[in-house]
């Protein structure tokens, strides 16, 4: 079995068919993932085109926006320890590196797969 690892902007690119990247063993590394499947990500979907008449994407990280300002006010509410936060994201899971000097860096990326028509994250 080959496994094709390939840049994520293909995935969007409209002259490529589904079929041809489901017929091979392709995975990609992302910084982001949704799971439409999840109730959670339905209901912000829902709220957001509410609010905003238009659909979240990820090209205007309206998924990641969400995530950090919430992953950020659970670390305030729990005074910064991250033991403390119970939080799932909709499209990050975050592994912050925290500067000696200050300031946080997301060091977590994801590798994803086109399998069965879906794209699924390997865990």
């Amino acid at each position: 079995l080959v496994t094709f690892f390939i840049p994520d902007s293909w995935i969007s690119i409209g002259d490529i068919d589904v079929e041809y990247f489901n017929k091979m063993n392709v995975h990609y590394f992302t910084p982001y993932y949704v799971d439409y499947s999840q109730d959670r990500t339905v209901f912000f979907i829902t709220n957001f085109i509410e609010k905003f008449q238009s659909f979240p994407e990820i090209s205007r990280f309206s998924y990641q926006g969400y995530d950090i300002t919430k992953y950020f006010i659970e670390l305030m509410i729990h005074d910064f320890d991250s033991s403390k936060v119970d939080f799932t994201p909709l499209a990050l899971g975050f592994d912050f590196y925290k500067y000696e000097h200050g300031g946080f860096e997301n060091q977590k990326v994801r590798l994803l797969q086109i399998k069965d028509y879906k794209i699924e994250e390997v865990k």
